[in-house]
């Protein structure tokens, strides 16, 4: 009886150890998933303060709180950036169909010795110059910020589905690593009851 306890004990053992080495793992990757979701989302430590020096959320934030950050990201501002100046370099081709119009106008402040009937005192002008033909330049010019905007306009949307997809990955991540831990407590727990019921 008293080897049969003595082993009992030593696998009671074996298995705090072993609940206390998945404790920790959990606990590790509960660390990284909350790390890599504070990057994805671009939180600062100002956002979210340890109270310990183990973080464990035990609520989650909701996804569509998660979501909203997503428009605030610098690589979505830094492609919507691109985006605008893109369009804004269509409409300037799109503009050299239209004619390039030039305002002249002049006024004579000083006439002392010249006659009145020889000089106007005032002088108004307006010149037009329009490129009827130049060889489907402009229309080469307008495909090219076409595509352009639409090559913007295709990162930009990939990226957004990039970080929800991440947030998705990441929410998945931090919580398999809640029950992980969770499992793990109530693991070392049992073990260390098991333990103390086999010494006594």
């Amino acid at each position: 009886e008293g080897v049969i306890n003595s082993a009992e004990r030593l696998v009671a053992e074996v298995g705090v150890k072993e609940a206390e080495a998945l404790l920790r793992e959990a606990e590790s990757n509960l660390e990284v998933a909350r790390e890599a979701l504070g990057v994805l989302i671009g939180a600062d430590s100002t956002v979210v303060v340890p109270t310990t020096p183990l973080f464990i959320p035990t609520a989650i934030p909701s996804k569509e709180a998660l979501l909203s950050t997503v428009e605030r990201a610098p690589t979505l501002s830094a492609l919507g950036t691109q985006q605008q100046i893109a369009a804004h370099a269509l409409s300037i081709e799109r503009s050299r169909y239209l004619p390039s119009v030039a305002l002249i106008g002049g006024q004579q402040l000083w006439s002392k010795g010249l006659n009145k009937n020889l000089f106007p005192r005032t002088a108004v002008g307006v010149g037009l110059s329009w490129t009827l033909f130049d060889g489907l330049s402009r229309e080469s010019a307008i495909s090219r910020s076409k595509a352009s905007l639409r090559t913007a306009q295709v990162a930009q949307e990939k990226t957004r589905n990039d970080l929800h997809l991440a947030i998705d990955k990441s929410l998945a991540t931090l919580t398999t690593a809640i029950s992980q831990h969770k499992a793990s407590e109530s693991t070392q727990r049992v073990a260390e009851e098991l333990l103390r019921i086999r010494r006594r």
